[in-house]
């Protein structure tokens, strides 16, 4: 696999030294020749030059990347120049920093593939830490995670649709699956029809704060 990673500011710089490290071969492109010594020996390949120039791109094969990450911060119209630029190279999958609402719409109508913030996702992970900093909880996006909560006293024997329907309406959060132990290791049960039992873990769905609800509400009920 090959990457490109244009900008090296916190997140450029950040993003690259991973892929790099996760075995990625990574080129990384900024017109600052102290970040581009700075990662030297980090990446695959650093180059100081303009990306918004498509000729310093085809110097470096671009095209032939398999993804693209332009993570330019401070200079919204070289972000993107580089998109398009992208795009227009062929490469296959093209990713972009959004700072704002606005750069977000701009970017996915010139073209980018996935457009991440970067700073929002970050505030969304520390607020998921915060509102459930024990429970088994994992953030697939900024408005949906899931958790893993052991089943309630008094909820054993109940069929799976029937507290999958209560969760729904009280906390506005998804029950999508049981797991369950036995001889042969844990096994996952999606059937409505799957009478709970005591020692199941629950499988939730659901926004933070309708998830933070949900476990606030079974402190309230111990």
């Amino acid at each position: 696999m090959k990457a490109v990673v244009v900008g090296l500011g916190q997140f450029g710089y950040a993003t690259a030294v991973h892929l790099e490290r996760s075995g990625v071969e990574t080129i990384v492109f900024d017109r600052e020749l102290s970040l581009v010594e700075r990662i030297k020996d980090e990446v695959s390949h650093s180059v100081c030059a303009d990306a918004t120039v498509p000729e310093n791109l085809l110097a470096h094969g671009i095209g032939e990347a398999d993804v693209l990450v332009s993570a330019i911060g401070d200079d919204f119209e070289a972000q993107v120049l580089v998109v398009v630029h992208a795009i227009r190279l062929g490469v296959a999958r093209v990713v972009a920093r959004a700072t704002s609402d606005v750069h977000l719409r701009v970017l996915r109508a010139v073209g980018a593939h996935e457009v991440v913030s970067p700073e929002s996702e970050a505030a969304g992970a520390i607020v998921q830490r915060l509102l459930m900093p024990e429970a088994g909880s994992r953030q697939l996006s900024p408005l949906l995670s899931t958790l893993e909560a052991d089943l309630p006293e008094g909820v054993g024997g109940r069929l799976l649709c029937d507290h999958r329907d209560d969760l729904l309406q009280h906390y506005h959060v998804a029950l999508f699956a049981v797991e369950r132990a036995s001889e042969k290791g844990s096994e996952l049960l999606v059937d409505p029809g799957t009478r709970l039992e005591v020692g199941d873990l629950l499988h939730i769905a659901g926004s933070d704060s309708g998830l933070a609800h949900f476990l606030q509400g079974r402190e309230g009920e111990s």
